[in-house]
């Protein structure tokens, strides 16, 4: 099923107002990009004012397990941003108390249009304006599962390799999360890309890696690939080991596990009906 990841415009104020949603949800922005930033070509397609320079380009601010808010300010070149318009922000909450947090905290200051209560189809449900202009509607869903993997992590002896490693394997980006410890933060896929998946972490391996062909006592994760041949001679390439060579899962795939640069086990496996 698509993902759908709302992009906001604004007249200017796009920092205060991804600074005040991160207020209201926690956690980190993924991506902030001024204008300046970009190239004199491309600035100067734009007709950029001096002053525009500091706005935002783009910002990503992740919410939950796979939403990402986007946004950015809209350039005198582009129009002005419309603020109140017929676009609203959908967000489904994990429990009914997360909920009623994020509807007070989007209506601070805005127009509480629907209080939050129990919809005739189920959910627990409310709609305001924002003090921005921004239309919101939050829900629960009492009836949805949650109880699922969102996360995973990789530890590492040499995390610069590492990251060197899946970068050229997978393509993955690493951007910082925490300073101490140090967390890298792994994301799977570019951001906005609609691609189904979870993103992970990236930590120093606090204690002796296990011998080789020694058991794990750890969920081993697996990715799915486009081709795995083409993607085990990338692995090995890039300094990994085969763990298991490719089998076929009769009718539904190819599987495979190898061994990373800092002995930790993962798997690819590529779809395929015909696979025998």
């Amino acid at each position: 099923m698509p993902t759908l990841n709302p992009y906001l415009g604004f007249d200017n104020n796009c920092e205060e107002a991804f600074n005040f949603y991160k207020s209201v949800f926690g956690g980190e922005f993924s991506f902030i990009q001024r204008f300046k930033d970009t190239s004199s070509e491309a600035r100067q397609a734009m007709s950029l004012n001096e002053n525009e320079n500091e706005k935002i380009m783009h910002m990503a601010l992740p919410i939950g397990n796979n939403g990402v808010l986007m946004g950015s300010d809209t350039p005198e070149s582009m129009g002005k941003s419309r603020t109140g318009n017929a676009i609203s922000v959908s967000i489904l909450a994990d429990n009914k108390e997360q909920a009623d947090t994020y509807f007070k905290g989007l209506s601070q200051g805005g127009i509480n249009t629907m209080p939050m209560a129990d919809a005739f189809w189920g959910s627990y449900f409310g709609m305001c304006t924002d003090k921005f202009g921004i239309n919101w509607m939050i829900s629960y869903d009492p009836k949805q599962k949650i109880e699922r993997v969102v996360h995973f992590e990789i530890q590492a002896d040499d995390i610069e390799r590492a990251k060197k490693f899946y970068g050229d394997v997978f393509e993955w980006q690493f951007p910082k999360w925490m300073e101490d410890p140090v967390y890298w933060g792994i994301i799977t896929a570019p951001m906005g890309s609609g691609s189904h998946g979870i993103d992970g972490g990236l930590l120093q391996r606090p204690t002796k890696a296990p011998e080789a062909m020694q058991g794990t006592n750890a969920f081993v994760c697996t990715v799915v690939v486009r081709n795995f041949d083409e993607t085990a001679k990338k692995i090995e390439k890039a300094g990994g080991k085969v763990a298991m060579p490719k089998m076929a899962v009769l009718g539904m795939a190819w599987q495979g596990y190898f061994i990373d640069t800092e002995g930790n086990t993962f798997g690819i496996h590529e779809p395929d009906k015909n696979a025998k």
